[in-house]
Parts: structure tokens; C-alpha cells; sequence
């Protein structure tokens, strides 16, 4: 080895260090054309590489979005309104109660529209269940909570007593139990229903905006990558 490519360390033994010839000849790679074009090559793998990355998590994020937006919000929206059709379904029962019990209707049918209003607060129930296991902010859930305390006075103080009066065939109580507490307690539900379902969409559709903002910030980045590495490659050319 050359005296020019030997040093001496600190503790006195020889260190080997590179030649110049190698620093020239790495130059003179990086200098010709075959070099720059393999410089390229690699900078736009790069780039490929993280267009592709980008991308694939941009859709995985997109995805995860819509899938919230479908799962605690569109199939809640859903479940609320099937739920409220079927409450004013048991108040249009018990209304045709009434008539069926003055009029003296065959057994068969009032017990047919008993039966009707018992699947309906079964169908409610399990609806409820699933609307309340969703993810919810503190907002929504106390919406939620309004609504559950006015369905339940609506069942329990109104429509329970109600067909009890049907099964005890006393059409004048059931009639006035209906237009002191059963309507009313169907209305203060509604109520709290329709806010309810407005609080939901209100969310769904920040969810939405999220899930937009979130896009446009992954575009941009994108066009940021896209122009640096066309800078870089310009550079080299």
C-alpha cells in the first residue's frame, strides 16, 4: 500500500484509508450519462414506490370511512326510523282497538292486532339494542338516552296498560287512557326521535367531511412527491 494511502492512528498502528482513484472513479460514474440514468431510474422507483403506498393506505383509510359511516351512522338512521314506524303502527292499532271493542269485533281479530302490537315491541327491542351498541359521541348518546326514557314511557306507562284494557274489554277506559297518556307519550317520543335522527345525520355528514379532508391532504401530498422528484430528476439530466 502506498504511503498516500496509510495513516497512523492514535495508538500508532496503521490505519488504511481509500484512494483517491476510487473518489475519481465514483465521479466519473456519477458524471456519465449511464450514471445519471441509473440515478434516475432509482429516484422514480422511489417514487413509484411511495405513490403506491400512498394510494393503498389512502384507500385502506377511505374504506375504514365509509364502512363507519355505513355500520354507526347510515344503518342507525335506518333502524330509528323502522323503530318510530312501528310505535305509530301500535298507536294505529290500539285506535282500531278501540272501534273493534265498541262495535263488538270477532276474537279473532282483536287478538290479531294484539299479537301485531307485541311483535312490534319485540322488533323495536332488538332494533334498539343494536342502535345503542354503535359508537356514539356524548352528544348522540344523550339524544339516545332521551329517547330511550320517552319510548319506554310510551310502552310501559301507555301501551301496556292499554292492551290490558283491550283484555278487559272496556272500551270507554281505553279510549280515554289514549287520549291522556298514550298519544302524548307517543308524541314526546316522536319528538325526541326526530332529534335524534338529526344529531345522526349531522354526524354523518362530518364524518363525511372528514373523510374528504382527509383525500384532498393525500392528493396534495401526492402532487408534493410527484414535484420533487420531477426537481430531482431535472437536476440529473
Amino acid at each position: 500500500m502506498s504511503n498516500g494511502a496509510r495513516r497512523i492512528a492514535a495508538s500508532g498502528d496503521p490505519v488504511a484509508l481509500p484512494s483517491p482513484g476510487a473518489f475519481f472513479g465514483l465521479t466519473r460514474i456519477w458524471r456519465s450519462i449511464g450514471g445519471r440514468l441509473a440515478a434516475i431510474i432509482l429516484i422514480m422507483a422511489v417514487v413509484v414506490a411511495a405513490l403506491a403506498w400512498q394510494g393503498w393506505s389512502g384507500m385502506r383509510a377511505s374504506n375504514a370511512a365509509l364502512n363507519s359511516v355505513y355500520r354507526h351512522r347510515a344503518a342507525p338512521t335506518g333502524q330509528l326510523g323502522d323503530v318510530i314506524d312501528r310505535m305509530r303502527d301500535n298507536l294505529q292499532q290500539m285506535t282500531q282497538l278501540v272501534i273493534d271493542l265498541r262495535d263488538g269485533s270477532d276474537d279473532q281479530t282483536i287478538q290479531g292486532r294484539i299479537r301485531r302490537v307485541e311483535d312490534n315491541v319485540a322488533a323495536i327491542d332488538a332494533a334498539w339494542a343494536d342502535i345503542v351498541a354503535t359508537d356514539m359521541t356524548a352528544e348522540l348518546r344523550a339524544a339516545a338516552d332521551a329517547f330511550a326514557a320517552a319510548r319506554g314511557d310510551f310502552t310501559q306507562r301507555g301501551l301496556l296498560p292499554a292492551l290490558q284494557m283491550v283484555r278487559d274489554s272496556n272500551p270507554l277506559m281505553l279510549e280515554i287512557h289514549y287520549r291522556d297518556v298514550l298519544a302524548p307519550a307517543f308524541e314526546a317520543a316522536h319528538a325526541a326521535n326526530r332529534k335524534l335522527l338529526a344529531l345522526q345525520m349531522a354526524e354523518a355528514r362530518h364524518m363525511f367531511e372528514a373523510a374528504e379532508a382527509d383525500l384532498s391532504r393525500r392528493m396534495i401530498e401526492g402532487a408534493a412527491v410527484l414535484a420533487v422528484s420531477a426537481a430531482a430528476a431535472g437536476g440529473l439530466s
